[in-house]
């Protein structure tokens, strides 16, 4: 999976994504990493299809038990479908997403990780 930092500074911003070597039948999406010293979010963490490549690709970055917490931002399959394989990778992990969009999610699974939603007016998430 192709990595970019985009920022490094007090924290670092990592993009997954844009594989050229993904299957042609695979939508393209992309997945970000927000990195402090001790703690990693993922927003949009994908598919289930990208589960493996992408944890192997944020583990190049932080230890799996440093990732405290996943983002949403809505329910689509190719942004997270790969929610109950993270769920069991993830014993003390955190999804928030918006409220509007909890019973899609726990489609996917949501068993480990503890749901956090977004209210409508939106919120912060703090590392």
């Amino acid at each position: 999976m192709k990595m970019t930092k985009i920022y490094e500074g007090t924290h670092q911003w990592i993009m997954f994504g844009r594989d050229e070597n993904k299957p042609a039948n695979i939508v393209d999406s992309n997945q970000y990493a927000v990195r402090t010293a001790n703690r990693c979010l993922l927003l949009e963490p994908g598919g289930s299809e990208l589960f493996a490549p992408m944890m192997a690709a944020v583990l190049h970055h932080a230890p799996v038990e440093q990732i405290t917490d996943l983002f949403a931002s809505h329910q689509d399959p190719d942004v997270i479908s790969s929610l109950g394989l993270w769920d069991q990778a993830l014993s003390n992990a955190k999804l928030h997403a918006p409220a509007i969009w909890e019973g899609f999610l726990r489609h996917f699974g949501c068993e480990s990780i503890e749901y956090v939603p977004i209210p409508d007016n939106g919120g912060t998430i703090k590392l």
